[in-house]
């Protein structure tokens, strides 16, 4: 395919392939949604939403915006709920000595990227990701998930002006009783009630991503 459509490289490849996934889907009339990766792609304005990811590359997302693109705010720093939530935590991601605490997801602002739009309404939203190398069982995947989880929708549904850490800490007590209720193994922030669970894998990795 390279040497057919006279394809530099693997990226020019890669950017081939997407075009030809979002023509594909563009004839079902649905929406192709993209890494930040792909905004040199050339693909469709109208039918991509990227993914603004890559929270150490700020100029991907301004290339988003300043392209057209709609996006979702994705961030891995603090939105990946993979990356582990106490510097002791040993079965997660790590970015260097960097970490994804409660404190961390619940000040992350959408507003802060507000003025690198340019057009009304292109960031349609945030996301929060958890994938799974460090999973192997629900146990671990409610470790990971609550509360963070809560302080996910704080972000998403209160206006900035609004927020307080400290009171939602102190909500956070009275809402840890439906995790009880639900039988999730939670992560506490408050005592250690629940330990982080032991991810056993015949050969053991540090998850730690070197940053660039």
């Amino acid at each position: 395919m390279k040497q057919k459509h006279h394809l530099n490289d693997n990226k020019a490849v890669e950017n081939y392939f997407m075009r030809r996934m979002a023509d594909s889907l563009k004839t079902m009339d649905a929406t192709l949604l993209a890494w930040d990766e792909m905004v040199d792609a050339d693909l469709s304005k109208e039918k991509t939403i990227l993914m603004w990811w890559r929270h150490d590359k700020p100029e991907q997302l301004k290339k988003i915006l300043k392209a057209g693109y709609k996006t979702i705010l994705t961030p891995r720093l603090p939105l990946y709920f993979d990356f582990v939530q106490e510097e002791s935590h040993k079965y997660g991601r790590k970015w260097g000595k960097l970490y994804n605490p409660l404190e961390n997801v619940y000040n992350f602002s959408p507003d802060n990227y507000a003025s690198l739009t340019t057009e009304k309404n292109q960031i349609l939203g945030i996301q929060g990701n958890l994938w799974t190398e460090t999973v192997i069982n629900t146990t671990r995947l409610d470790y990971l998930t609550f509360p963070r989880l809560a302080a996910l929708a704080e972000v998403g549904w209160t206006k900035s002006s609004n927020k307080n850490y400290m009171q939602f800490s102190e909500s956070l007590k009275k809402h840890l009783n439906l995790y009880r209720e639900a039988n999730l193994y939670y992560y506490d922030p408050f005592t250690n009630a629940h330990p982080e669970p032991v991810v056993i894998k015949k050969t053991q990795r540090a998850y730690i991503d070197n940053p660039e």
